[in-house]
C-alpha cells in the first residue's frame, strides 16, 4: 500500500466517517479505477513504429502536392468556362428556333376540328350506309345459289360432248376432208390434162395454118 493510498485510507475513514471494511473497498475501487484509466490511456499511445518519420510526412507532403497539382489541371480556366458558356447558349438558340419551326408546322385547335368537320361531312352517315347495305342485300338475293350454280354445272356437263366421243368426230372429219381432198385432187388433175389437150391442140392448129405442119 502507497503512502497515497494511506492518506486516502484516512480521508475515507476519519473525514467521511465509513468504517474500515466499508473504507478499504471504496479505497481499492478507487486505485483499480485509475489503475484501469491510466493502463488504457497508456494503450492509446501510438508505438514508435506508428509514429510517421520526418521522411515520411515530406513523401506524404510531396504525394499530396502532386495530387494537388493534377486536380489543378483537369479544372477548367475561366476562359474555358467562357467558351463552354458561348457553345451551350449557340446550341440553345439552335434548340429554340428548331422549337419555334415544330410550333408553325403544329395545327391549331380551331384548324384540326375545321378538319374534322370536313371528314365528318364527308362521311356517310348511318341511314347511307343501311340503304347501301340493303341495296347489296338485294342484289345478292337476285344472284343465283350454290344449288343453282351446281344444277346449271350439271347440266352443261351432260350437254357437252366426251373426250371420246369428240374424238369420233375429230376422225369423221378427217376422212371427210381426206375424201374431199382426193376428190379435188382428181378434177384439178382431170382439168389440167384437159387443159394441157387444148393448149397442144391450139399449138397444132397454130403450126398447121402457119404452115409449119403440112
Amino acid at each position: 500500500m502507497t503512502f497515497e493510498d494511506i492518506k486516502l485510507y484516512d480521508i475515507l475513514r476519519l473525514d467521511l466517517h465509513l468504517p474500515d471494511n466499508r473504507a478499504m473497498e471504496a479505497m481499492m475501487a478507487m486505485d483499480d479505477f485509475f489503475s484501469q484509466k491510466a493502463a488504457n490511456a497508456h494503450r492509446d499511445l501510438p508505438t514508435r513504429a506508428e509514429v510517421a518519420t520526418k521522411a515520411e510526412l515530406e513523401n506524404t507532403k510531396n504525394e499530396l502536392k502532386a495530387d494537388i497539382s493534377a486536380i489543378n489541371l483537369k479544372m477548367a480556366t475561366k476562359t474555358e468556362l467562357e467558351s463552354t458558356k458561348n457553345e451551350l447558349k449557340v446550341d440553345i438558340s439552335a434548340i429554340n428556333l428548331r422549337l419555334d419551326d415544330i410550333t408553325e408546322r403544329m395545327v391549331t385547335k380551331a384548324e384540326l376540328n375545321e378538319k374534322l368537320e370536313r371528314m365528318t361531312e364527308t362521311m356517310a352517315t348511318k341511314a347511307e350506309v343501311n340503304a347501301r347495305f340493303d341495296r347489296m342485300t338485294e342484289t345478292m338475293a337476285t344472284m343465283a345459289t350454290k344449288a343453282e350454280v351446281n344444277a346449271r354445272f350439271d347440266h352443261m356437263t351432260e350437254t357437252m360432248a366426251t373426250k371420246v366421243e369428240l374424238n369420233q368426230v375429230n376422225l369423221s372429219l378427217t376422212e371427210a376432208i381426206y375424201k374431199v381432198e382426193t376428190r379435188l385432187t382428181r378434177t384439178v388433175f382431170s382439168a389440167s390434162l384437159a387443159q394441157l389437150l387444148v393448149i397442144m391442140i391450139s399449138i397444132f392448129t397454130i403450126l398447121k395454118y402457119t404452115g409449119v405442119i403440112k
